[in-house]
Parts: C-alpha cells; sequence; structure tokens
C-alpha cells in the first residue's frame, strides 16, 4: 500500500510513504519506505509520515 505524500500548504506532491509485506525468516513482516523531496527534510515530515503508517499497519486485523 503506497499514499501520496502532500504539502499542506501548497497542495504539491512532495513524496509518497508506504509499506508492503516481506518474509524474514519464514515470517511476513511490514516493510516500511517512504521518499521525501529533497527541500522537506529535516522538517519532521518523514516521522510524522512513518509513525501514520505505522498506526494504520499495526490497527488492521488480518485474521
Amino acid at each position: 500500500m503506497v499514499w501520496a505524500l502532500i504539502d499542506k500548504n501548497s497542495n504539491l506532491l512532495i513524496g509518497f510513504r508506504g509499506v508492503s509485506p516481506q518474509r524474514i525468516a519464514g515470517n511476513e513482516e511490514p516493510n516500511l519506505g517512504y521518499r521525501l523531496a529533497v527541500g522537506f527534510w529535516n522538517k519532521g515530515l518523514a516521522c510524522e509520515a512513518a509513525k501514520g503508517v505505522l498506526k494504520y499497519v499495526f490497527t488492521q486485523t488480518t485474521h
């Protein structure tokens, strides 16, 4: 699953965040990834995006 990262002030697409399953030692684990335009680095946005993805992943029921 991939989501766009949109700057709230300009409404511009500034990157994306996502999560996908990955097998590690026979177990399926969430693989978190993101990309962010350089001009938006060091503003806490990647951390904020990661927290949102992790909250989503760990609140979904897969059973």
